[in-house]
């Protein structure tokens, strides 16, 4: 048995995570932003801890996780958010002789996550990707030169779509680039996708040795936007061609550890093209572990070096995530002719991500958490890219 510290706990991806690891026979201990969240309140965690508000990349962040690990005497930290997950890579040498986890060397980390530079790496090895470029303001007219117009302006770090702005000329470009540099940093400028493409998610475990113990591809049946926002729907696939091509890319990176893509067909082409890395366990990540794809349980076996099981994944499994698929039912007019269809709320391989009933309260507290953030004008805005007022 081992004591599983996950940061960021309080996210959603906690769930199933956290069920794993208890019918393992292990401890686990939860670190927190709010009790108002999906993780706080499952019947799961042995020990909840609350983050006093420190963010995850200030001195104060490191030292109070250094203390959890002493109070709760931690044998394995899994991160659970984008921001953790870089906490843990940015401190890879100070923490690994404190305790066991699994994350990339700091360079790769960034070489992945930022996306210009991702989408660098997918140019240089003619990798499926939408043209990007860097985009400062005295570059906008050469930038939008190289990916044209209508583009989308992303800021090279952020998670959940936030700072992503669609713009339609470069003057448009010019005023609203100063905004999101002041808020999010260093910015690409990304060709448009139109819709009409399918949508999709990766999930690779891979070794230092450069082995992909398990993969998962989700199709995006549902998202809110409907124009392309978080999935409300999706399910586990079959899709080879995916597999081979984002495995390639952790390839080419040296990664190791998890990493979950988010990719798109375009329908000018029909190419799949890489988006993203996000690298931590996504939302979503339940289709993965009821298709029998247990990411929790691999993670914590690799950390102690027990015999490692190579997982196949069950297609066909389909993940709701009623929140938000309730607001796409109200704003869709596919509502009903969907596929698969919105009414379907049981039967076989059908799952929901806010818990289940052996896990009641976090459906009522997270989702609670949730209708809070959409209530909030400006995260709406920022999902949707529009820019906030």
């Amino acid at each position: 048995m081992a004591t599983v510290l996950l940061l960021a706990g309080h996210t959603i991806q906690a769930l199933p995570v956290m069920r794993s690891l208890k019918r393992s026979g292990h401890k686990v201990v939860i670190e927190c932003e709010t009790k108002s969240s999906y993780g706080y309140y499952s019947r799961y965690p042995d020990a909840r801890v609350l983050n006093p508000g420190y963010p995850y990349d200030s001195g104060k962040y490191l030292d109070f996780v250094l203390g959890i690990l002493k109070d709760h005497d931690i044998d394995i930290v899994l991160p659970l958010f984008d921001a953790s997950a870089e906490f843990v890579s940015m401190h890879r040498d100070r923490l690994r002789d404190l305790v066991l986890f699994v994350s990339p060397p700091y360079e790769v980390f960034m070489r992945g996550y930022c996306k210009n530079r991702l989408m660098n790496l997918c140019r240089d090895n003619d990798i499926p990707h939408p043209k990007t470029v860097a985009i400062d303001i005295n570059t906008v007219d050469t930038s939008g030169g190289y990916t044209g117009f209508p583009a989308l302006i992303k800021p090279d770090i952020t998670t959940g779509g936030r700072g992503m702005v669609l713009v339609k000329t470069a003057a448009e470009a010019k005023h609203v680039l100063p905004d999101i540099q002041r808020e999010y940093g260093s910015c690409t400028l990304q060709e448009f996708v139109p819709a009409g493409g399918r949508q999709f998610k990766a999930h690779h475990f891979r070794t230092g040795s450069g082995k992909c113990l398990a993969s998962v591809v989700v199709e995006k049946t549902r998202y809110y936007p409907e124009h392309g926002g978080s999935s409300c729907c999706n399910r586990t696939v079959d899709f080879p061609e995916i597999v081979r091509t984002t495995a390639e890319v952790l390839h080419l990176l040296g990664w190791e550890g998890f990493a979950d893509f988010d990719l798109i067909e375009d329908p000018r082409d029909g190419n799949i093209k890489i988006m993203e890395i996000n690298p931590r366990f996504p939302a979503s990540i339940r289709s993965a572990f009821e298709a029998g794809v247990d990411y929790a349980r691999l993670y914590v076996d690799y950390c102690l070096g027990n015999p490692l099981k190579e997982y196949r994944c069950r297609p066909g499994v389909c993940l709701r995530y009623l929140g938000l698929d309730l607001l796409w039912f109200l704003k869709s007019k596919n509502r009903f002719c969907a596929e698969p269809s919105w009414f379907r709320f049981f039967g076989k391989d059908v799952y929901y991500q806010e818990g289940s009933l052996t896990d009641p309260l976090p459906f009522v507290f997270g989702s609670y958490s949730g209708l809070k953030k959409l209530m909030d004008q400006n995260f709406r805005k920022s999902k949707s890219g529009v820019q906030p007022d």
